[in-house]
């Protein structure tokens, strides 16, 4: 059986599927939502194992799994915490505190048993720190922006006199969020966006600053197991899209189009990725003016749909025979 754990609204997960069921192979998913029953865990000399009930009475016992996805999420445990009526409040909370960071500890277990197996990433390598990344793929090669992170702007004015105008983001995810305006709800993405240290005050939240980057155009990289799918984002010829292709012009689509690294660039992507123990990655980099490469980030849990359909990639196809392959 392959072991599926997603969140509950991904169709790429539902995609993929299809595609299980075309090879007609055993599946099962979890998700957030899914509220699940212990069973038993068990660590042994020769084994780490456990099984889990779900809500509709599915047994997941790790024993039968011949292959597991990680695509997202975390798994959620539906234990009842009941306590004696008499304790004080205090008491109450100390014994709360305690079982919920017990919970937490079982979880992270049962994913430690789920990284066991034959797999396509893991929980544990889901939401990576990015500045520990950006240090990997320097020490692979991969050329990256220069960065800081301040909040003052004294540091912030020496910075932009070395490395030129700059653009901030969210120092590891940026945040969206809803607003109830005059008629509906309005909702907020936060973006890369060009920055003035001029309107800096003299102290600040830390944020992070990199230069802007004069780009030909940008690349969204979808890597499984040292294959690559390439795709370049034509963004510099629309002014809404130039600092951040994300910035979608609905109206006038940026050209998207299949693009091959060189060589030189996948194998220090294919280092990266191996030392990061991820199996698959959305990534992105810049092509600057000059030809050259800049890396950004890898999400081990990005979307690929975007780069499949327009550049006819069949990455679902591919995933799932990556999950045939390895069960």
């Amino acid at each position: 059986m392959i072991l599926i754990l997603t969140s509950s609204d991904d169709q790429s997960t539902l995609q993929v599927i299809q595609w299980l069921n075309f090879h007609k192979l055993a599946w099962a998913k979890i998700d957030t939502n899914t509220p699940l029953t212990l069973i038993e865990l068990l660590i042994d000399r020769e084994t780490e194992e456990f099984i889990v009930d779900t809500p509709e009475g599915v047994r997941i016992d790790t024993r039968e799994i011949s292959a597991y996805w990680y695509r997202r999420g975390h798994l959620n445990l539906n234990i009842q915490v009941n306590l004696n009526d008499e304790l004080s409040e205090v008491t109450r909370r100390q014994f709360e505190t305690h079982m919920e960071s017990e919970v937490r500890i079982l979880i992270d277990s049962l994913h430690f048993c789920l990284a066991k197996k034959k797999r396509l990433n893991t929980f544990q390598t889901a939401d990576l720190n990015k500045h520990h990344v950006l240090a990997e793929a320097k020490k692979f090669g991969l050329n990256i922006p220069p960065t800081i992170v301040t909040s003052r702007r004294e540091a912030l004015t020496d910075f932009k006199d070395k490395n030129g105008p700059l653009i901030t983001k969210a120092i590891q995810h940026g945040i969206r969020f809803r607003m109830h305006g005059e008629t509906s709800w309005v909702e907020y993405l936060t973006y890369t966006e060009s920055f003035n240290e001029s309107e800096a005050p003299l102290h600040f939240f830390p944020t992070l600053f990199q230069p802007q980057i004069n780009k030909a155009f940008e690349l969204r990289i979808f890597y499984l197991d040292g294959a690559f799918y390439s795709m370049a984002i034509l963004s510099q010829k629309d002014e809404k899209t130039t600092v951040d292709f994300r910035k979608y012009n609905f109206e006038k689509p940026n050209r998207n189009v299949p693009y091959s690294l060189p060589h030189s660039i996948e194998e220090k992507i294919t280092a990266l990725m191996k030392s990061l123990q991820l199996e698959s990655g959305s990534i992105d980099m810049i092509v600057t003016v000059d030809d050259e490469f800049i890396f950004l980030e890898v999400n081990p849990v990005g979307q690929f749909g975007m780069v499949s359909t327009p550049c006819n990639y069949h990455l679902n196809q591919k995933i799932a025979s990556y999950l045939n392959h390895k069960a």
